[in-house]
């Protein structure tokens, strides 16, 4: 009988997701609970250089894990 494989996920995946949130929620928490006609350019600045570098971390911490997973596996038909 074949037992169920688990994934160690990669620090790098929790890392990523950790900085994508991080730099959207002050500007959702201003637009939920700041004034209405404030205009908050440094946090939209935050968020807009956060997301691709919290979402280039998280890539690489997926690829990680699923190459270790790969390798454990036996992976490759050679």
């Amino acid at each position: 009988m074949e037992t169920q494989k688990t994934w160690k996920i990669s620090k790098l995946v929790w890392i990523g997701a950790g900085i994508f949130i991080l730099g959207f929620l002050p500007i959702i928490l201003y637009s939920l609970f700041g004034p209405k006609d404030g205009n908050p350019i440094g946090l939209g600045l935050l968020s807009m250089i956060s997301a691709p570098i919290g979402f280039l971390v998280f890539l690489i911490g997926a690829v990680k894990t699923t190459a270790s997973v790969y390798k454990k596996k036996g992976g490759g038909s050679r």
